[in-house]
């Protein structure tokens, strides 16, 4: 579990210090959680484990990440990346594909194969740290 937590946070910690110097893999805007997820990004505290968190790099929810590696496929509200996926117990990584389902202007939904849809993510709202409820 400290592992996978050291894991999420380097996410979190990278996701604020390379901002746009880095090509994003999704073709979004913006990052987009549940209300948990937006909580979590702002104020570095992944404790709740409802969260969940997508950018246009990486997704993460409390038990597994996943760093973006390539747009495989874009469709109308559907998009189809592949990603190194981690999770919590596990001593390896793995390559996943990662279903993103909606649009920036509505929510998305992330789906990894033989799992349900994770969502609705919304464009967490620009708030100071801390201030998210």
């Amino acid at each position: 579990m400290a592992s996978l937590r050291f894991t999420l946070t380097t996410v979190a910690t990278i996701m604020g210090l390379t901002g746009t110097a880095s090509a994003a893999v999704l073709p979004i805007v913006g990052i987009y959680g549940n209300a948990a997820g937006c909580q979590a990004y702002f104020t570095g505290n992944f404790d709740d484990d409802a969260y969940l968190l997508l950018t246009p790099d990486t997704f993460s929810a409390y038990a597994s990440a996943c760093d973006f590696a390539e747009l495989v496929s874009s469709g109308d509200d559907v998009l189809v990346v592949s990603g190194v996926c981690f999770e919590e117990g596990e001593e390896e990584s793995r390559i996943d594909m990662v279903t993103v389902i909606g649009s920036a202007d509505e929510t998305f939904f992330v789906q990894f194969d033989g799992l349900g849809p994770m969502g609705p993510l919304n464009l967490c709202p620009p708030q100071a740290a801390g201030t998210l409820r």
